[in-house]
């Protein structure tokens, strides 16, 4: 029997959530677009796609879009995970779900490269 499908959103939490982990936060703030956030996760599903299996993007590299991880982020918005707490709309600060989160060592290169090019900064989490 294949392994239980879970929700894209449910997906991009628990990815969230391993990166709170990984920082030992409770709160993480991602400084980023939505263009930059629609290409970060093509390039997962691209090298990755067994871990976003009902996603699908557009036909175009340089400005990838996927209604699902756009669907996936206003939902977690809707569902108090996710906020965006500037008027620019670059920056959403994330509330941990409190639970245990072990790390694939498969996810640890993406975890990475999310912090890196994202610069999450918690020191900014005072002003938000």
């Amino acid at each position: 029997m294949d392994q239980e499908r879970k929700d894209v959103e449910d997906i991009i939490l628990d990815f969230l959530n391993m990166i709170g982990a990984d920082l030992n936060k409770e709160k993480i703030l991602i400084d980023t677009d939505s263009h930059k956030l629609q290409k970060f996760f093509y390039e997962f599903r691209k090298k990755m796609p067994d871990e976003l299996p009902n996603v699908y993007f557009n036909s175009d590299p340089d400005f990838p879009y996927s209604p699902e991880i756009e669907q996936a982020f206003l939902n977690l918005q809707d569902y108090g995970f996710l906020k965006r707490p500037n008027p620019s709309l670059k920056r959403f600060q994330f509330q941990c779900v409190p639970r245990e989160t072990r790390i694939p060592e498969k996810m640890k290169q993406f975890i990475n490269s999310f912090k890196e090019k994202f610069v999450i900064d918690d020191t900014a989490l005072n002003g938000c």
